[in-house]
């Protein structure tokens, strides 16, 4: 009677301990795809905010160029004769 009792529970434990292993994989493996998401995240995040620093480099960088050829011109501007010889005499 005994060895039927202990025979029963250790049948019942056995047949449980395939189920709870599966739990605990299933658990591990969402923790490590969580982690795994976080980090593609934050990968993105990142890639993001160097696009957006580029995006801005490239900007400033136009603006540059822009204020340069702005200044040439002004330049080439009072460089010209204005056909009038005591104002070209005080450009000079």
């Amino acid at each position: 009677m005994t060895s039927t009792l202990i025979g029963g529970l250790l049948g019942g434990i056995f047949r449980l301990l395939p189920e709870l292993f599966k739990y605990l994989d299933a658990r591990n493996e969402r923790k490590h795809e969580l982690a795994m998401q976080d980090k593609a995240i934050e990968f993105q995040r990142l890639k993001g905010d160097q696009r957006m620093e580029e995006i801005a480099a490239q900007g400033q960088q136009d603006w540059n160029v822009g204020a340069l050829e702005t200044l040439r011109t002004a330049l080439q501007g009072q460089d010209t004769p204005s056909g009038v010889k005591w104002i070209d005499g005080l450009s000079k």
